[in-house]
Order: structure tokens, then C-alpha cells, then sequence
């Protein structure tokens, strides 16, 4: 309980609204996946000790800053930066899309206008799947979509055969999917976090349901330690 509530302590004050929705849809597929109600318990005791911090300190200048940008999610028609994407969108896909530059940009070159001080620097995407058209073009992401979607399918099957941390894998790879519409996931230290997630969620394909795994037994354990 601890432990979640310093984490939505810690999301709170990142001020970035994405995380915010996005880690919330992550708590949801967790508890479905879990199924626990050990889970459902820890989760609802760290929300209910974060409202009461909030209502304690509801008069608090940075408590009021939260709120705020908490409220201006659901008005994103009229929010500045969800405006701006939206228009970043509708530019960027047609050049990207465009016979000439079918097979993409080249990689590392979302941004580069803004990096070198050129005109171009709309193309510092806050999207990584605009991103990733503008570098790779439109065959480069389906084939990173086909992949995504793929691992995906593969960590809620691991949940289905209870393999052991399947949730949490389903429940992290969810944020990241929906994270990459307002970030670059791709690449960096997110990136670098990205495909570890997507190794550990592999490997996880050789380990055998955690209800199948039967405890030792006393002999088992007698011999195991006497060795």
C-alpha cells in the first residue's frame, strides 16, 4: 500500500496528464487480469490514503495546481497541446505518406528541425507512432504495430495460463501503448524500458502456470538441502 501510494504521489507531481491516464488504465487491466482480491484491497486502501491527503491539504497551492490539470483532461477540445497535435497530425502524415518518401524519413530524424534550429521544428513529435511513420513510413508502422499487437496478444494469453507476473506484464505493456501517443517509446531510456518489458514478457513463454508448480515436498526439501 505503501508503495502505491508513493507511486501516485510521485505521478501526481510528474504534471504530465498522459501518465496520469495512462497508468490509471494500467491499474484497471492489472486488477482484471489478477483477479485478486488482495490486489483490489492494496489498490483501493492507496487511493483512499491519497484522497485523504489530497482532502487534508485541498487548500494547498500545489494540491490546487493537481486538480486543475487533472479537470483540464476532460476538456481537450478546447486544450491547447491536445489542439496542437492534433494539427501536428494532419500535417505531418500527408509529407509522410507521400510517393517519394513511402519507405520514411530515415530513423533518428524526427525532431531534427527543432534540434538544429531549423523550420521544420513541428516534426518534434510528441507521438511515437507519428514518429515512426514520418521515419519509416507507413510499411515500417504496420510492421512495428503488427509486432506490438502481437506481444500483446501473447502476454494476455500468459494470463490466461497464469503464468506468473502476467498481469503486471499485460498491465505495463498497456501504459506503454497508450504512452506512445503523447511520447516517443520507442527510443531513449523509455525505449530502452520498452523492449526489456517485450524480452521478459518472451521469456515468459517457457515458464510453466504458477498453479502448476506444486510446492516440495518434505522429502524433496530434506534432499534438496542435504545436497
Amino acid at each position: 500500500m505503501i508503495a502505491g501510494l508513493l507511486s501516485a504521489i510521485a505521478l501526481a507531481l510528474s504534471y504530465v496528464r498522459s501518465l496520469w491516464v495512462a497508468a490509471a488504465v494500467a491499474v484497471v487491466v492489472y486488477l482484471i487480469a489478477a483477479r485478486s482480491r488482495i490486489a483490489l484491497l492494496r489498490v483501493g486502501a492507496a487511493a483512499a490514503a491519497a484522497a485523504a491527503i489530497v482532502a487534508v491539504g485541498f487548500w494547498h497551492p500545489t494540491v490546487q495546481a493537481v486538480i486543475s490539470r487533472g479537470r483540464s483532461v476532460a476538456g481537450y477540445t478546447e486544450d491547447a497541446s491536445a489542439l496542437a497535435r492534433t494539427d501536428l497530425v494532419e500535417r505531418v502524415v500527408p509529407e509522410a505518406v507521400a510517393p517519394d518518401v513511402i519507405a520514411g524519413h530515415g530513423l533518428g530524424q524526427s525532431g531534427m528541425g527543432a534540434q538544429v534550429g531549423g523550420e521544420g521544428s513541428y516534426l518534434l513529435a510528441d507521438n511515437a507512432y507519428l514518429a515512426m511513420v514520418y521515419q519509416s513510413g507507413p510499411i515500417g508502422l504496420i510492421l512495428i504495430l503488427a509486432a506490438l499487437g502481437a506481444l500483446w496478444v501473447l502476454a494476455f494469453q500468459h494470463v490466461r495460463r497464469g503464468t506468473a507476473g502476467a498481469p503486471l506484464h499485460l498491465a505495463l505493456l498497456t501504459m506503454f501503448l497508450i504512452v506512445g501517443f503523447f511520447s516517443d517509446i520507442f527510443f531513449g531510456v523509455v525505449g530502452a524500458m520498452l523492449w526489456y518489458l517485450a524480452g521478459r514478457i518472451l521469456a515468459s513463454s517457457d515458464q510453466l502456470p504458477s498453479s502448476s508448480v506444486a510446492p516440495a515436498t518434505r522429502t524433496e526439501r530434506q534432499i534438496s538441502t542435504a545436497s
